[in-house]
């Protein structure tokens, strides 16, 4: 039987930033850690309890993926101390023998089968209060890892009831007592202290395919065979005017190419996404206010530096290619790609984005802003030590002879729109339903969406009128329609943002009756 002991929640310098979370349902590369933690543990192929606080609401997707990875719950009394919860555990699942447990905060990639009584150690990572084993028994400087198998649970229970305080005291004595190995180990990440959860996500980062990511102590080496895209991101965080550049990483490197590709360095910011802390977060709404005014706030500076070129002469024939690049024509060749490749009619599609695009007006110098082009809320970190927000993985292109770095608004605010109120990070997710013709999110999920669709609203777009709710819905539209080629390794999301943009487009047409 295994135990992950992930019975009270984060520490409070993880949890000031993604809320309330027990430390199984950190994420990690678009999945809870408990789903990582499933594959370290199945080759034991034992039966598995998962130890949550008490009062923890599990959303209903995670409910769903937690019952297809066989796990069982048991819900502890808060305020206990570690070895307290533990033997809580234990007299309640009953162990008939062999007791392994993990702790909620640590993954493996390779844990040890072969002995029964064990406990994992390693070198410690910085400075942190970790858990020594005794050095008699282990040698100078050895940590628990947070992996350790048991046979004689009945001793186990007695010394956690003996002293209820401290759980090494507790290693320490079973060690004495029952004989146990002790297994080094380097294959192993800590996800309980802030400054090792964001190093052992590091390496769970999904680039797309035309991008390279190697990570090194503080700074990323991104690389790619798409020449022109990395020295268009490169040249976009060098040309970045001063008050803009506290918004993203800095610079670690000149521009260099090696054979085919091109490579940069570029600072780690060890924060999380907006759309990790949108779908795994447990967030008050006074935290998304605050998200939403820093979001403003920065949109409203890349708007103010544009007025150095917004304000001149601009050619008449850059403005529609602007236009050209952002929205119906781009959706159109994206729909005959897509047709080209897979074979499947999109008429009815062609026939929505040409609909649509009557709510999109030309794009004027009103709208130029100084743009990242692909601002949704997997490019967006929100750092709670200086409460800033930092941009990456710019589009980079230029669009406007007048400018390198100009682009619309409307296509900036909509790109926030399409992660917020359009479900794009949760489609990204899995979390979506499709039922028959129709795209569906989960409940608790759904309500989520509106609740900070409604004040994203009132705090961001109502910033930038005239700019009407109908144009960004209408852009979004397009977004989702033109994603679909963009993905071709996953057909159930294709299908979701096709469904997605007709969702999107009723509500369009209804807006239009008021």
């Amino acid at each position: 039987m295994i135990l992950i002991a992930s019975g009270s929640y984060c520490r409070e310098d993880i949890s000031v930033e993604i809320g309330s979370l027990p430390p199984s349902f950190l994420p990690v590369g678009n999945k809870r850690l408990f789903e990582l933690q499933k594959q370290a543990l199945q080759h034991f192929d034992e039966e598995i309890w998962l130890s949550l606080p008490e009062g923890f609401e599990v959303p209903v997707f995670d409910m769903i993926k937690l019952e297809a990875l066989n796990f069982k719950l048991i819900f502890v009394p808060q305020n206990l101390t570690l070895c307290e919860s533990i033997a809580f555990c234990i007299e309640r699942i009953n162990p008939a023998s062999l007791l392994r447990i993990l702790w909620g905060d640590t993954n493996y990639g390779h844990l040890p089968i072969e002995y029964l009584d064990t406990i994992a150690v390693g070198e410690p990572a910085d400075d942190s209060n970790w858990g020594y084993i005794n050095k008699d028994i282990v040698g100078e400087g050895k940590v628990i890892t947070g992996y350790f198998c048991f046979s004689r649970v009945d001793k186990l229970l007695q010394y956690l009831k003996e002293n209820t305080e401290d759980i090494t005291a507790v290693l320490n004595k079973y060690c004495l007592n029952v004989n146990t190995k002790i297994i080094n180990t380097k294959e192993w990440q800590d996800f309980g202290h802030r400054n090792q959860y964001f190093k052992s996500k590091v390496y769970a980062f999904l680039p797309r395919s035309f991008n390279k990511l190697t990570s090194y102590e503080s700074y990323l080496v991104k690389s790619s065979s798409q020449v022109k895209k990395i020295t268009s991101e490169y040249k976009w965080y060098e040309s970045l005017p001063l008050p803009l550049s506290i918004h993203t990483p800095r610079l670690c490197s000149d521009l260099r190419f090696e054979g085919d590709e091109s490579q940069y360095d570029l600072e780690i910011i060890p924060s999380f996404s907006l759309s990790e802390l949108l779908i795994f977060g447990n967030n008050s709404d006074q935290f998304w206010e605050k998200i939403f005014f820093k979001l403003k706030e920065v949109l409203t500076k890349f708007n103010y530096e544009a007025d150095s070129f917004k304000n001149g002469n601009i050619d008449v024939s850059d403005l529609r290619k602007l236009d050209s690049t952002l929205y119906l024509e781009k959706t159109l060749e994206r729909i005959s790609l897509y047709e080209s490749s897979s074979g499947q009619d999109l008429s009815e599609y062609q026939k929505i984005a040409k609909d649509v695009a009557r709510d999109i007006p030309a794009t004027s110098a009103h709208h130029l802003t100084i743009s990242h082009g692909d601002m949704c809320f997997s490019n967006i970190l929100y750092s709670s030590h200086n409460e800033r927000i930092y941009l990456i993985d710019p589009r980079g292109s230029a669009m406007l002879k007048c400018h390198p770095l100009a682009g619309d608004i409307r296509y900036e605010i909509a790109k926030l729109y399409h992660s917020l109120f359009g479900g794009y990070d949760y489609i990204i997710a899995n979390r979506f339903l499709i039922e028959g013709e129709s795209l569906k999110f989960y409940p608790d999920d759904n309500v989520k969406i509106d609740r900070l669709r409604k004040k994203f609203e009132a705090l961001v777009l109502e910033r930038f009128l005239p700019i009407t709710l109908n144009e960004i819905l209408a852009i979004n539209v397009l977004l989702f329609i033109s994603m679909v080629p963009l993905h071709s390794d996953n057909r159930n999301r294709q299908e979701a943002f096709l469904l997605n943009s007709k969702r999107l487009y009723q509500l369009l047409k209804d807006r239009r009756k008021i």
